[in-house]
Protein backbone atom coordinates (compact mmCIF):
# COMPACT_ATOMS: atom_id res chain seq x y z
CA UNK A 1 0.00 0.00 0.00
CA UNK A 2 1.26 3.29 -0.96
CA UNK A 3 1.40 6.58 1.24
CA UNK A 4 -1.33 8.33 -0.67
CA UNK A 5 -0.42 12.43 0.21
CA UNK A 6 3.07 11.39 -0.79
CA UNK A 7 2.60 9.91 -3.98
CA UNK A 8 0.27 12.08 -5.02
CA UNK A 9 1.93 15.23 -4.11
CA UNK A 10 5.40 14.12 -6.12
CA UNK A 11 3.18 13.20 -8.68
CA UNK A 12 2.01 17.00 -8.92
CA UNK A 13 5.23 18.36 -8.24
CA UNK A 14 6.42 16.45 -11.42
CA UNK A 15 3.92 17.77 -13.62
CA UNK A 16 3.76 21.10 -12.07
CA UNK A 17 7.23 22.22 -11.59
CA UNK A 18 7.77 25.45 -8.95
CA UNK A 19 3.73 25.89 -8.68
CA UNK A 20 3.47 23.67 -5.06
CA UNK A 21 4.60 25.70 -1.70
CA UNK A 22 4.74 28.34 0.48
CA UNK A 23 3.95 31.50 -1.90
CA UNK A 24 3.41 29.31 -4.55
CA UNK A 25 0.69 29.15 -6.79
CA UNK A 26 -0.94 26.32 -4.86
CA UNK A 27 0.46 26.07 -0.74
CA UNK A 28 1.24 22.59 0.58
CA UNK A 29 -1.22 22.34 2.88
CA UNK A 30 -4.29 23.14 0.46
CA UNK A 31 -2.87 20.19 -1.96
CA UNK A 32 -2.90 18.00 1.51
CA UNK A 33 -6.62 18.84 2.32
CA UNK A 34 -7.62 18.19 -1.61
CA UNK A 35 -5.88 14.58 -1.59
CA UNK A 36 -7.57 13.74 2.05
CA UNK A 37 -11.28 15.44 0.42
CA UNK A 38 -10.47 12.87 -2.49
CA UNK A 39 -9.30 10.15 -0.70
CA UNK A 40 -12.71 9.82 1.63
CA UNK A 41 -14.95 10.51 -1.18
CA UNK A 42 -13.22 7.29 -2.80
CA UNK A 43 -12.85 5.22 0.29
CA UNK A 44 -16.91 6.08 0.50
CA UNK A 45 -17.83 5.29 -3.06
CA UNK A 46 -15.93 2.11 -3.77
CA UNK A 47 -16.32 0.82 -0.15
CA UNK A 48 -12.48 0.96 0.00
CA UNK A 49 -11.97 0.04 3.68
CA UNK A 50 -13.72 -1.91 6.58
CA UNK A 51 -12.90 -1.78 9.87
CA UNK A 52 -14.39 -3.16 13.18
CA UNK A 53 -14.62 -2.21 16.71
CA UNK A 54 -15.41 -4.28 19.73
CA UNK A 55 -17.27 -2.24 22.88
CA UNK A 56 -17.88 -3.79 26.45
CA UNK A 57 -21.59 -2.82 27.39
CA UNK A 58 -21.78 -1.31 30.55
CA UNK A 59 -25.27 -2.42 32.55
CA UNK A 60 -27.62 0.06 32.55
CA UNK A 61 -25.92 1.91 29.56
CA UNK A 62 -27.68 2.74 26.15
CA UNK A 63 -25.06 5.13 24.51
CA UNK A 64 -21.33 4.09 23.50
CA UNK A 65 -18.78 6.21 21.92
CA UNK A 66 -17.79 5.11 18.05
CA UNK A 67 -14.87 5.29 16.22
CA UNK A 68 -14.98 8.35 14.35
CA UNK A 69 -13.00 7.06 11.34
CA UNK A 70 -16.77 5.10 10.37
CA UNK A 71 -18.66 6.75 7.26
CA UNK A 72 -21.48 4.22 7.71
CA UNK A 73 -22.11 0.95 9.95
CA UNK A 74 -22.80 -2.17 7.90
CA UNK A 75 -23.65 -4.43 10.42
CA UNK A 76 -24.00 -4.97 14.87
CA UNK A 77 -23.36 -8.04 16.34
CA UNK A 78 -23.75 -9.24 19.98
CA UNK A 79 -21.87 -11.44 22.01
CA UNK A 80 -23.07 -12.46 25.56
CA UNK A 81 -19.51 -14.13 26.50
CA UNK A 82 -17.66 -11.69 24.75
CA UNK A 83 -16.45 -13.21 21.48
CA UNK A 84 -19.38 -15.47 20.08
CA UNK A 85 -20.91 -12.89 17.88
CA UNK A 86 -24.42 -14.91 17.83
CA UNK A 87 -26.73 -12.44 16.99
CA UNK A 88 -27.15 -9.48 15.18
CA UNK A 89 -28.93 -6.06 16.02
CA UNK A 90 -31.41 -4.27 13.68
CA UNK A 91 -31.60 -0.63 12.51
CA UNK A 92 -33.69 1.37 13.97
CA UNK A 93 -34.28 5.77 14.80
CA UNK A 94 -35.64 7.75 17.39
CA UNK A 95 -38.65 7.64 15.66
CA UNK A 96 -39.23 4.42 15.79
CA UNK A 97 -38.73 3.77 19.42
CA UNK A 98 -41.08 6.43 20.07
CA UNK A 99 -43.42 3.95 18.60
CA UNK A 100 -42.46 0.70 20.40
CA UNK A 101 -42.33 2.38 24.28
CA UNK A 102 -42.99 6.00 25.29
CA UNK A 103 -39.77 5.33 27.90
CA UNK A 104 -37.33 3.27 25.71
CA UNK A 105 -34.37 4.87 27.39
CA UNK A 106 -35.53 3.02 30.72
CA UNK A 107 -36.10 -0.27 29.16
CA UNK A 108 -34.03 -3.06 29.69
CA UNK A 109 -33.61 -6.36 28.92
CA UNK A 110 -30.98 -9.93 29.08
CA UNK A 111 -29.64 -8.35 25.03
CA UNK A 112 -30.09 -5.31 22.90
CA UNK A 113 -32.08 -6.33 19.74
CA UNK A 114 -31.77 -2.36 18.01
CA UNK A 115 -28.96 0.10 17.13
CA UNK A 116 -29.41 3.92 16.06
CA UNK A 117 -26.65 5.99 15.32
CA UNK A 118 -26.29 9.79 15.69
CA UNK A 119 -24.15 12.76 15.19
CA UNK A 120 -22.15 12.40 12.33
CA UNK A 121 -20.03 9.58 11.01
CA UNK A 122 -17.12 10.11 9.35
CA UNK A 123 -15.75 13.02 10.98
CA UNK A 124 -12.53 13.19 12.98
CA UNK A 125 -12.25 14.52 15.80
CA UNK A 126 -9.82 17.51 16.36
CA UNK A 127 -8.22 19.10 19.45
CA UNK A 128 -10.87 21.46 20.04
CA UNK A 129 -13.56 18.39 19.54
CA UNK A 130 -15.33 17.21 22.64
CA UNK A 131 -18.50 15.16 20.73
CA UNK A 132 -18.23 11.85 19.47
CA UNK A 133 -20.29 9.90 17.14
CA UNK A 134 -22.57 7.50 19.23
CA UNK A 135 -24.16 4.09 18.77
CA UNK A 136 -27.06 3.78 20.93
CA UNK A 137 -28.56 0.22 21.59
CA UNK A 138 -32.12 -0.88 22.46
CA UNK A 139 -33.21 -1.31 25.06
CA UNK A 140 -30.26 -1.30 27.18
CA UNK A 141 -28.83 -4.13 29.24
CA UNK A 142 -29.75 -5.18 33.01
CA UNK A 143 -26.56 -6.04 33.42
CA UNK A 144 -23.75 -7.19 31.36
CA UNK A 145 -21.06 -9.89 32.40
CA UNK A 146 -18.56 -10.03 28.90
CA UNK A 147 -21.55 -8.94 26.47
CA UNK A 148 -19.91 -6.60 23.72
CA UNK A 149 -21.02 -5.71 20.11
CA UNK A 150 -18.99 -5.82 17.27
CA UNK A 151 -19.68 -2.69 15.07
CA UNK A 152 -18.65 -2.94 11.14
CA UNK A 153 -18.67 -0.42 8.49
CA UNK A 154 -16.79 1.37 6.45
CA UNK A 155 -14.06 3.78 7.17
CA UNK A 156 -12.20 7.06 6.29
CA UNK A 157 -8.72 7.22 7.84
CA UNK A 158 -8.74 10.28 10.17
CA UNK A 159 -6.50 13.46 9.27
CA UNK A 160 -4.03 12.57 11.78
CA UNK A 161 -3.38 9.28 9.87
CA UNK A 162 -1.72 9.37 6.47
CA UNK A 163 -4.09 7.00 3.87
CA UNK A 164 -2.86 4.32 2.48
CA UNK A 165 -3.85 2.80 -1.48
CA UNK A 166 -2.78 0.63 -4.21
CA UNK A 167 -0.74 1.95 -6.71
CA UNK A 168 -3.50 1.94 -9.64
CA UNK A 169 -5.81 3.50 -7.33
CA UNK A 170 -3.72 6.28 -7.36
CA UNK A 171 -2.50 6.48 -10.79
CA UNK A 172 -5.95 6.49 -12.21
CA UNK A 173 -8.27 7.79 -9.71
CA UNK A 174 -6.80 9.87 -6.63
CA UNK A 175 -4.48 12.00 -9.96
CA UNK A 176 -6.81 12.73 -11.88
CA UNK A 177 -9.36 14.35 -9.75
CA UNK A 178 -7.22 15.70 -7.50
CA UNK A 179 -5.67 17.84 -10.94
CA UNK A 180 -9.24 18.38 -11.77
CA UNK A 181 -9.90 20.27 -8.75
CA UNK A 182 -6.43 22.10 -9.24
CA UNK A 183 -6.94 23.62 -12.89
CA UNK A 184 -10.72 23.74 -13.32
CA UNK A 185 -10.94 26.94 -12.09
CA UNK A 186 -8.82 28.08 -15.13
CA UNK A 187 -9.82 25.67 -17.38
CA UNK A 188 -12.79 24.04 -17.69
CA UNK A 189 -12.11 21.86 -20.48
CA UNK A 190 -8.90 20.60 -19.07
CA UNK A 191 -10.89 20.09 -15.48
CA UNK A 192 -13.65 17.75 -17.25
CA UNK A 193 -11.13 15.89 -19.13
CA UNK A 194 -9.46 14.57 -15.35
CA UNK A 195 -12.65 13.98 -14.22
CA UNK A 196 -14.14 11.97 -16.44
CA UNK A 197 -10.34 10.40 -16.69
CA UNK A 198 -11.51 10.16 -12.75
CA UNK A 199 -14.48 9.04 -13.11
CA UNK A 200 -13.73 5.72 -15.45
CA UNK A 201 -10.85 4.86 -12.89
CA UNK A 202 -13.35 5.12 -10.43
CA UNK A 203 -15.66 2.28 -11.44
CA UNK A 204 -12.67 0.85 -12.53
CA UNK A 205 -11.66 0.22 -8.91
CA UNK A 206 -15.24 -0.34 -7.45
CA UNK A 207 -15.50 -3.26 -10.45
CA UNK A 208 -11.74 -4.87 -8.60
CA UNK A 209 -13.24 -4.42 -5.99
CA UNK A 210 -16.21 -6.06 -5.81
CA UNK A 211 -14.78 -9.27 -7.69
CA UNK A 212 -12.54 -9.34 -4.46
CA UNK A 213 -15.68 -9.77 -2.87
CA UNK A 214 -16.45 -12.72 -4.88
CA UNK A 215 -13.37 -14.25 -4.26
CA UNK A 216 -13.30 -14.16 -0.44
CA UNK A 217 -17.05 -14.74 0.36
CA UNK A 218 -16.09 -18.02 2.04
CA UNK A 219 -14.08 -15.57 4.71
CA UNK A 220 -16.85 -13.35 4.95
CA UNK A 221 -15.36 -11.35 8.18
CA UNK A 222 -12.00 -12.00 7.88
CA UNK A 223 -9.49 -9.25 7.07
CA UNK A 224 -7.50 -9.71 3.51
CA UNK A 225 -4.02 -9.27 2.84
CA UNK A 226 -4.09 -5.24 2.99
CA UNK A 227 -5.57 -5.04 6.31
CA UNK A 228 -8.86 -3.70 4.52
CA UNK A 229 -12.45 -5.40 4.77
CA UNK A 230 -14.18 -5.49 1.42
CA UNK A 231 -18.47 -5.36 1.98
CA UNK A 232 -20.17 -8.21 3.47
CA UNK A 233 -23.07 -8.09 0.99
Amino acid sequence: MADVRTEVASYLNTVLPGQIGPGRRWDDGFVTMLIDMVDREIREYCELSWDEQEIALVSGHTEYGLDPDFISVYQVEYAEDGSTYDHTLYPTTMSDLDNVSRLWRDDSSGRPSRYDIYSTPGIPQDATSTKDTQILIYPKPASTGSATIKVTGIICQDGATAPGAAQFAIDSVYIPYVRCLLVSGDNEAEGAGYYRDYLDGRERLRAAIDEQYVETLPRQGSLNVTGEMWRLR
